[in-house]
């Protein structure tokens, strides 16, 4: 009969047996508040086929051909001295037996050392089975014992033998500190049969178990399960499409399962289940992968109220050749009310063969280090995931290879925070061989997750490797969500290192997401930028090309990307949206498929884009930028653009600081001397700028020229209808010329000069040799109903550190176009301000409360001046029409 078969009358029978009052110790509840779990070992015949499960408090084996032993080593645990493993430690021990057999003999056994190093056996009744099926139970008291000294192999060796004892007379005969080494039964031949051998210790007076499952299964509600500390890795003896009856925990609520010490409490390879039950704890344990699972090791499901504390899980992968697909996972929760805090989850891959390469996007290994499901409410405090990859090599493989690493999946769930974590990815060694390698990781994944906060962790990943190999792609994101939404990621430090390498890198990666806030994080780059083959991005946004279920498709709406640092990466804020969808063979362009991305107050610096916003067909309805800190990024601060020749909307990037007081260079309108803004130049609204890095810098507004002048020439800048400004520049030799006409919207400077302000504007010349500039003469217009007299107009310029009054300057009150007139300044170089001063300098045109004398100029001067420049406005603003 199959195992599972055996089982369930095992099961049955032992309930029976329990209820006709056999002796079985286990068979009540243990009442003690602490129960213990000491590590020991499974033993059977060499060449038998064994296959072991625990299934509640027993142990089971399916016993082969050959005859021998079956059962438990009794193992010390690690520093433990409590536990001295003596004869008094027997609380119960017993077996059943369903056998097929012909005749064949079976023995209850204990082997037993003395101090002298003398070995005795405890050997149960020699109990002949009948040729017919059937079932034999023993138990201490059940059988009659003999006791001797024996030669390890024949139990019928003992000498000198006594026999007809109970068990307590047969204890009584050995030396009070005899430790028991193995608890089990002999068997002589036995065909198809399965045995059931449980035991039970004592502890200090309390129930002492060799499986976590036994102490779970027999603990009372509010117990401890003291895991002690050793080595628990019975789970490997079971085939894995058995393992699911391994530790199936059901039933009691309110317990407590702590590893006597976290380092050296290892369990290797489990397969626990624990499942709808109220308030557990798991801490102070190491959990050990290092074989393929295709199920989580640890899975906690349906469980109200769930802690998972100061415990360690691995997946190691190391020193051995894949030649099928491997699947790993540490630790899965679908629980409600589950915190898990100051754990570690780490993931290594190792000198690692791989000779078989699966389908393209199915991982030849997988590794999800703790994955979160369903919940409600799921706390990670002080959680730490370290990720390693290196030394893989390639063999036989000219295909498909792929190797997916994710450290926290969340999936489905609802209110998940992350804090105050530490996540890293490592790969520094050498990759080899002949192939196409692609790795995956993931330090955080949300996936269809509703309303998740990941604040105060720290994300590093140092991508270094050494490739010999034909293709080798990285896909890497700290951050990754999609289907998700109300999401608030804040205050993170991440930083990315590499080397040159194919594939993209992304601090935060967001798809279908809607209704999140992305602030105060930091996020870093030491990257090669401008590398063809790889693409870092800090935070990217972009449209999948893939619809739902009903045909659909995925929208990503409503995300603002407040206060952060972004420096040293490919692209600071990437946005893409797709728009075309094929839907049954037919491309289907979709309007707004990202939309409304709120970029404020973040400092964008050193990339080689700054933000990068592009889409398909109106798909990007951009939302806005403003007030950043857009600057140093080496081939744009802005790029905004439609692909396919199609028209973008509208993209409003106004009040943000380039770099340069000049503001941003955009090629045709305004040659400042702040990044650089491409693309879609027409429909980009960058005027006004900010004239320093917000929150100080106001909004300035206004038009740079560059210009090459030979000597003795003079050009005239128009800036009347970006900033009410216009001057003419006079040079002595040849010189390039950069001239910054522009107009604040409020006091620049921390200081307000004498009289009451009418605007503020400035002035900024720079030349390859400033010592060719001859003259520089600025017009201000005003308009008349702003000024209660023309007359007092006086302009005042700012020095560094106070206004001071120009010191050649005049007015024209005669009325020109829509202005009352101008006030002129002429700027040389022994004027206050002089040319050389002109290096952003504020100047205040103010009122004050009386004419202040001025440079006397005719009033024929005056009157030919004002006709002339009349008619000069009149005909350019006719030309505009």
């Amino acid at each position: 009969m199959e195992l599972r078969g055996a089982l369930v009358i095992i099961v049955a029978l032992l309930a029976s047996l329990t209820v006709a009052g056999s002796h079985l110790a286990m068979a009540q509840k243990n009442s003690a508040n602490t129960v213990h779990v000491v590590p020991s070992d499974y033993v059977f015949s060499e060449g038998s086929t064994v296959w072991i499960a625990e299934y509640g408090r027993l142990v089971v084996l399916d016993i082969g051909d050959n005859g021998g032993f079956a059962g438990i080593t009794v193992l010390p645990p690690l520093g433990l001295g409590g536990f001295d493993r003596g004869l008094g430690s027997v609380a119960d021990f017993g077996f059943m037996f369903r056998y097929d057999v012909t005749e064949a003999s079976v023995y209850l056994v204990i082997d037993v050392m003395a101090p002298n190093g003398t070995e005795y056996l405890l050997r149960g009744n020699a109990t002949v089975l009948p040729v017919e099926k059937g079932v034999l139970m023993a138990s201490n008291d059940s059988v009659e014992w003999c006791v001797g000294t024996w030669d390890g192999v024949d139990p019928e060796s003992l000498e000198p033998v006594v026999c007809g004892l109970s068990f307590n007379e047969a204890v009584a005969t050995l030396p009070s500190d005899s430790l028991v080494k193995f608890l089990g039964v002999y068997y002589s031949s036995p065909v198809q049969a399965q045995a059931v051998i449980y035991a039970l210790m004592w502890f200090n007076g309390e129930y002492c178990y060799f499986t976590l499952a036994s102490a779970y299964d027999w603990a009372n509600e509010g117990s401890t399960i003291l895991v002690h500390s050793g080595n628990y890795s019975y789970w490997e003896l079971m085939p894995p499409d058995m393992r699911e009856d391994l530790t199936y925990f059901t039933t009691t609520n309110n317990i407590v399962i702590e590893g006597e010490d976290r380092s050296s409490t290892l369990l290797i390879n489990p397969r626990i289940t624990v499942s709808y039950v109220e308030n557990i704890t798991l801490s102070s344990v190491t959990v050990l992968v290092n074989e393929p699972l295709w199920e989580p090791s640890i899975m906690l499901y349906g469980i109200e109220g769930l802690t998972v504390a100061n415990s360690t899980f691995i997946v190691d992968i190391g020193s051995k050749l894949v030649t099928a697909g491997e699947d790993y996972e540490a630790l899965q929760i679908s629980s409600n009310d589950a915190y898990i805090a100051n754990s570690e989850f780490i993931a290594t891959i190792h000198n690692v063969g791989m000779e078989q390469q699966r389908e393209y996007d199915t991982p030849s290994i997988e590794i999800k280090l703790l994955q979160i499901l369903g919940s409600n409410l799921t706390i990670i405090d002080n959680m730490s995931s370290y990720t390693y990859i290196g030394n893989i090599t390639l063999l036989n493989n000219t295909a498909f290879s792929q190797v997916e690493v994710i450290g926290l999946l969340a999936e489905g769930s609802e209110n998940i925070l992350l804090a105050n974590s530490t996540l890293i990815l490592m790969s520094d060694s050498i990759f080899s061989g002949n192939g196409s390698l692609t790795i995956n990781t993931i330090m955080a994944q949300l996936e269809n997750v509703t309303e998740a906060d990941i604040w105060s962790n720290v994300f590093l990943a140092n991508v270094t490797p050494t490739i010999n190999l034909t293709d080798t792609h990285y896909e890497h994101s700290c951050i990754s969500a999609y289907g998700s939404k109300y999401l608030t990621l804040e205050n993170n430090t991440i930083s990315l290192v590499h080397e040159p390498i194919k594939g993209s890198v992304a601090g935060i990666s967001l798809s279908e997401i809607n209704s999140t806030v992305i602030k105060e994080n930091a996020i870093e780059g030491i990257v090669p930028l401008n590398d063809m083959y790889i693409a870092d991005n800090g935070i990217e946004i972009v449209s999948p090309i893939y619809v739902n279920i009903s045909g659909k498709p995925m929208f990503s709406r409503d995300i603002s990307i407040v206060n952060n640092s972004i420096k040293g990466l490919d692209v600071g804020v990437y946005v893409q949206a797709r728009g075309g969808v094929e839907i049954n063979g037919t491309t289907t362009y979709f309007p707004d498929m990202v939309g409304n991305v709120t970029i404020l107050y973040n400092e964008i610096a050193g990339n080689l884009f700054g933000i990068f916003i592009t889409g398909y067909n109106g798909s990007v309805y951009p939302g806005e930028a403003h007030y950043n800190s857009i600057y140093g990024n080496v081939e744009a601060g802005l790029y905004y653009g439609a692909e396919e020749n199609m028209t973008p909307p509208q993209y409003n990037a106004s009040l943000n600081w380039w770099g340069d007081v000049s503001g941003p260079f955009v090629p045709g309108f305004n040659d400042g001397e702040g990044d650089i803004i491409e693309g879609y130049l027409e429909g980009i609204v960058y005027s006004p700028w900010l004239s320093s890095p917000p929150p100080e810098g106001t909004a300035v507004e206004g038009a740079t020229v560059w210009v090459p002048l030979q000597t003795g020439s003079a050009y005239y800048v128009d800036a009347v209808d970006e900033a009410d400004m216009e001057a003419d520049i006079s040079v002595s030799s040849d010189v390039n010329v950069t001239l910054s006409l522009l107009r604040y919207g409020e006091n620049p400077v921390y200081e307000y000069p004498p009289y009451e302000e009418v605007k503020y504007v400035d002035v900024r010349v720079n030349a390859t040799d400033v010592t060719a500039l001859s003259e520089v003469k600025v017009r201000i217009y005003y308009y008349a109903e702003k000024v209660g007299n023309e007359l007092a107009l006086v302009p005042y310029w700012w020095n560094g550190s106070s206004w001071v009054m120009c010191s050649d300057w005049g007015i024209n009150t005669t009325d020109i176009g829509e202005y009352g007139g101008y006030v002129w300044i002429r700027i040389g170089r022994n004027t206050s301000p002089s040319i050389l001063d002109l290096q952003g300098t504020p100047i205040a045109l103010t009122e004050a409360p009386q004419p202040i004398p001025e440079p006397p100029l005719t009033a024929a001067v005056i009157s030919l001046a004002a006709l002339a420049f009349t008619a000069y406005i009149m005909w350019r603003r006719k030309a505009k029409q």
